[in-house]
């Protein structure tokens, strides 16, 4: 990890002595601390006694631990085998930073995804989470339509097989009450259908309004709906989108189609009368095999 990154969400899981969760009630108190607290803040999410974010607040060159304590059973027997209090810790190795410029785009360019494309994207200075600055996506007053979309996309990723995806998360930025950014991209469903077969897409929270400022969004652990059912053999529509587990299930050997693209995307049937301007910044993905990247634009 590395400067002011993106708040990362994780889920710890206390067991008993054979390896089983323990849950409901009598579930232990779990409480997660950063080893160096110039740099990692961690607090607990909320109303989920077992889920995390770990926020970056500085810069650090080397791993960094995360120490994580489990309180004893409440009228466990003494010394039962994983009911007795727990601690233990984890290490957190940095991710390497792309940072994308106007004169280095490293790889993302402007795409004309719509026809035509009501907005522009840019690079801008303000407002930032990772980086000095971020990608903004603006659509003009008056979007309305299916038609009406702005992207930025990029190649690096095609061909990448989806169950060796371990990491896809990003941040968005925008007005309160509003659509935010969306992710999405080209895939071959990998069941010997040849030509296009749409995308898969990910909007946070399933489509609904959100609130103003940045968010973090793990894609892995949201949902995404497939824009051509009849190719995804009618799964995963928008109106019953389907979590990755259920992606990676209904299509072990799917991949990020070749020859083609991820996308960051706004419109394309939004309903912007007044028009829509939002940021990108800190999208994080990680390939089993190579290293965790993360894009500062």
């Amino acid at each position: 990890m590395g400067p002011r990154s993106s708040a990362y969400t994780f889920t710890i899981y206390a067991l008993d002595g054979l390896g089983n969760e323990i849950t409901g009630s009598g579930a232990p108190a779990l409480t997660i601390t950063s080893a160096d607290t110039s740099v990692f803040t961690v607090t607990p999410v909320g109303g989920f006694p077992n889920e995390f974010n770990v926020q970056a607040v500085g810069s650090s060159g080397s791993a960094v631990n995360l120490n994580m304590s489990a309180a004893a059973v409440a009228g466990a027997p003494s010394g039962a085998p994983g009911y007795t209090a727990l601690t233990s810790s984890a290490p957190l190795t940095p991710v390497p930073i792309t940072t994308v410029t106007t004169g280095s785009m490293q790889g993302w360019a402007a795409y004309d995804d719509c026809s035509p494309n009501n907005g522009t994207e840019s690079l801008v200075g303000t407002p930032t989470l990772l980086g000095s600055g971020s990608l903004q996506l603006s659509l003009d007053s008056g979007s309305t339509g299916a038609a009406e979309c702005i992207t930025l996309e990029t190649p690096n990723y095609d061909g990448t097989l989806l169950s060796n995806i371990t990491l896809l998360q990003y941040s968005s930025y925008q007005p309160a009450g509003s659509n935010a950014i969306f992710f999405t991209f080209d895939i071959n469903y990998g069941t010997g259908l040849t030509g296009y077969q749409g995308r898969l897409a990910f909007e946070p929270a399933g489509g609904s309004s959100v609130g103003a400022g940045w968010q973090s969004w793990n894609t892995l652990a949201g949902v995404w709906w497939a824009s051509n059912t009849t190719a995804s053999g009618g799964l995963c529509p928008i109106s019953s989108p389907c979590t990755w587990s259920q992606v990676l299930a209904h299509w072990p050997s799917a991949t990020i189609r070749t020859a083609d693209a991820i996308y960051f995307k706004a419109g394309s049937g939004w309903s912007v009368p007044s028009g829509f301007t939002g940021n990108v910044d800190a999208f994080a993905i990680g390939v089993a095999g190579g290293s965790n990247t993360a894009y500062a634009f």
